[in-house]
């Protein structure tokens, strides 16, 4: 019997120490991004996908 493929809704929650949180937060205030969209373009860098 065939198996679907997983599906992705493109949202996951993350836990991380605070400290990483206000640098991360930081961070993408200074870029003046937000704090989503720099994480998300950080983690594309990780795998390769940027843009």
């Amino acid at each position: 019997m065939p198996v679907d493929p997983p599906k992705y809704r493109g949202e996951i929650r993350v836990r991380m120490p605070p400290p990483l949180h206000q640098a991360l937060a930081q961070r993408a205030a200074s870029e003046r991004v937000s704090l989503n969209q720099y994480m998300v373009t950080g983690l594309a860098r990780a795998v390769g996908l940027e843009k």
